[in-house]
């Protein structure tokens, strides 16, 4: 177990400190370290490679295994491998994708932050700071751990009983690419193989469902993902005359108020209630030259 412990670490460090934020170059080079760690672990029994997302600008990609073993049944390994922005960690950023610099610097201004933030700090054995150690970093370290033992025992000559496909995408923070890309390929590999997909195992984080919630829980689903998007529009009007025109700003926040956290609006299945809608994104509106009132995108 210690073994496996220190092996996943390592991992994870390595992967914490390419800076993948969402909608960056740094996702490409997350993806070649991922490549590059298939290519250490496959022992030669592994199938890998990148799938392009389609039209993307920033020419990312989902990197894909399959590891095949006996017959059809297939389990599938889901990651993402981008990650939020840095700019919440303020003077911090410059070091927040290096652990060890983050925790000291971290250290050094305890005095200002959280009483649950300087208890971590506090046990640098369990805790690991750094952008996406957690969302979802440590996540793929799981899965590609899980696979190299897996590559190794069918490097020994063992037939598998199934077959195993990993799945890193990018774009996960932002419009789910990567995700809809993969499907793509996975459809398409169902259909040239003839591979029967029996589950999923996504290793993202978990939220506590209270304060001091420690349990390590397994979930048997997941929650859907819908992004729809509201477009307002007002009448512009003079500042002096504002009710000859229509605030979009404040049919936006009406919107918004009508939606936001209310916990009526939440989904629920087999006794699970999932979380409330959020507000992910509120535009600014452009302002006109003459008027108070005005056109929100």
């Amino acid at each position: 177990m210690d073994a496996i412990r220190s092996r996943a670490l390592e991992l994870t460090r390595r992967l914490v400190r390419v800076r993948s934020c969402s909608r960056t170059p740094g996702e490409r080079q997350l993806s070649d370290l991922l490549v590059r760690i298939l290519r250490e672990i496959g022992r030669e029994t592994l199938e890998y490679g990148t799938h392009p997302v389609e039209g993307d600008e920033l020419g990312r990609e989902v990197v894909w295994a399959l590891l095949r073993g006996g017959g059809r049944r297939t389990v599938v390994l889901m990651c993402h491998y981008d990650t939020v922005d840095v700019g919440d960690y303020g003077p911090l950023r410059e070091v927040a994708t290096e652990p060890d610099a983050l925790r000291e610097g971290l250290l050094a201004m305890r005095g200002e932050l959280d009483a649950l933030t300087r208890q971590h700090l506090g046990r640098p054995d369990e805790w690991l700071f750094g952008r996406g150690a957690v969302d979802m970093k440590s996540g793929i370290a799981a899965h590609l751990v899980a696979l190299e033992r897996l590559c190794e025992r069918a490097s020994h000559g063992e037939r598998l009983p199934g077959n195993v496909v990993l799945l890193c995408t990018p774009d996960e923070e932002s419009e789910s690419l990567g995700i809809l890309s993969a499907i793509q390929w996975l459809a398409r590999l169902r259909a040239e193989s003839g591979l029967e997909l029996i589950g999923a195992i996504n290793t993202d984080y978990t939220s506590p469902l209270y304060p001091g919630d420690e349990r390590r829980v397994v979930y048997s689903g997941t929650v859907g993902k819908l992004l729809p998007c509201v477009y307002v529009r007002g009448l512009e009007s003079h500042a002096g005359e504002p009710y000859s025109g229509f605030d979009a700003d404040l049919l936006s926040a009406a919107v918004v108020r009508a939606i936001s956290m209310r916990s009526d609006l939440a989904d629920g299945s087999g006794g699970r209630v999932a979380p409330p809608p959020v507000v992910l994104r509120s535009p600014t509106s452009r302002t006109g030259t003459t008027g108070s009132s005005r056109s929100t995108p």
